[in-house]
């Protein structure tokens, strides 16, 4: 992650999504930093492997984005 972001905002024509940096790194919690998750290896088994778990990404969606309707 880039180290001076604070949020990422998706928007389309009727959502915009978003999901902040502080919500990822206690998602995360304190064994991963998310400048380790640069590792490659890091990567692949904190975050790549797991997304082939629908209910991990059901429940990260839930907890870590938010969700507006478009103005």
């Amino acid at each position: 992650m880039i180290d001076n972001l604070e949020k990422l905002i998706f928007a389309f024509e009727d959502q915009v999504f978003s999901i902040s940096r502080d919500k990822v790194e206690t998602w995360y919690g304190s064994t991963e930093s998310l400048a380790s998750l640069r590792d490659a290896k890091t990567w692949k088994t904190e975050v790549q492997s797991r997304l082939q778990d629908a209910e991990y990404v059901s429940d990260y969606v839930e907890k870590l984005v938010e969700q507006q309707e478009a103005l």
